[in-house]
């Protein structure tokens, strides 16, 4: 742990703050840039790195997958008869229905615990990155115990997204289903099918850009002002939606360059496998080479809430250095009194 910058850990304030000033998403940038030198590189220590490392890895870990890897998989079976296979799937399942519901049932609590699990991890770790570079603490421990409260409100928070769009699957699922299940018995036309598939579609992608709008602004604004001043996820939101309200030219322009900032990230992430033989995509390897682009990233969040007036700084910057002394002034001696 690096106490250079803060002796004890600042009490959280509570409450909220009073917003005095304009979001800034420009002086950020430069902010943000000198507190990844600062924690990174000032000086530089494998260890500190390997710390943050591992932190940033539970942050990301469960935070999202690669639509490449599904566009794979359905690649490969490509050539097969679904229908046959839709309703031997289907006449088995009537048949054995009893035996696929004991199979079924403890298999998918045994995934929801794990995946349930991961997510609480990855809710720790998020939080773990907000203190450590708020605070300047490569510590695990610190900051694991230093986030307790703030992260299970964040984890409830993604369980229930988590469980609000499996609920939307499912019944997409199902309604897509059916449809195909008429086409083939030939209850419905094909323009039908075709228009019903494409209104599900639509409706998707309009879920997909709402949840990942949720997704941004949790990451970027909810997380910190929960962590900051320590309220719940509820009320966060509603400090979010009070600065987007007053500042919605500048929350769209900080969205637009974090979008730009992570193709930036992509391409630099894929460049590094190139260069390392796919050494830096392995776990806990790749955040602690990439620990400056995390570190910046997370900082300049924290630095464009801060611009909002002083009770929303988040960052506790380092002291200012002390004047050097000055040697102490030695006075002349008096001239002898001549008079005498």
């Amino acid at each position: 742990m690096d106490n250079s910058t803060v002796d004890n850990d600042p009490v959280p304030t509570m409450g909220r703050g009073a917003i005095r000033d304009k979001l800034n998403v420009v002086d950020g940038v430069d902010l943000a840039i000198q507190r990844t030198r600062f924690m990174l590189f000032e000086p530089f220590l494998f260890s500190r790195w390997l710390n943050i490392g591992v932190i940033i890895f539970l942050s990301v870990m469960f935070a999202g997958g690669s639509a490449a890897n599904y566009s794979y998989s359905l690649s490969t079976f490509r050539g097969i008869d679904y229908e046959d296979a839709y309703f031997g799937v289907e006449s088995y399942v009537l048949e054995n229905i009893g035996t696929v519901a004991v199979l079924a049932i403890p298999i998918l609590s045994m995934i929801a615990i794990i995946v349930a699990a991961l997510m609480y991890l990855h809710a720790r770790g998020a939080m773990m990155v907000i203190r450590a570079v708020a605070y300047n603490d490569d510590g695990i421990g610190e900051n694991w115990q230093g986030v307790s409260t703030p992260a299970w409100r964040y984890f409830v928070f993604k369980l229930e997204m988590a469980i609000a769009v499996m609920v939307y699957l499912i019944v997409a699922g199902v309604v897509g289903t059916l449809l195909a299940r008429e086409q083939m018995m030939e209850g419905v036309s094909a323009t039908g099918l075709a228009l019903g598939l494409g209104i599900i579609a639509l409706v998707s992608l309009v879920v997909w850009i709402a949840y990942s709008l949720i997704m941004f602004a949790l990451h970027n604004f909810v997380a910190p002002l929960m962590f900051h001043f320590n309220v719940t996820c509820g009320e966060a939101w509603g400090m979010f939606f009070e600065i987007a309200r007053d500042n919605p030219g500048h929350t769209l322009l900080y969205l637009v360059i974090k979008i730009v900032y992570r193709f930036v990230f992509g391409a630099v992430s894929s460049f590094a496998l190139m260069c390392t033989c796919c050494i830096a995509g392995l776990p806990v390897i790749a955040q602690t080479l990439l620990a400056p682009f995390y570190v910046f990233e997370r900082a300049y969040s924290l630095y464009v809430i801060g611009s909002l007036g002083p009770e929303y700084a988040i960052v506790q910057e380092p002291p200012a250095p002390e004047p050097p002394m000055l040697p102490p002034t030695i006075h002349a001696p008096p001239p002898p009194d001549i008079n005498r």
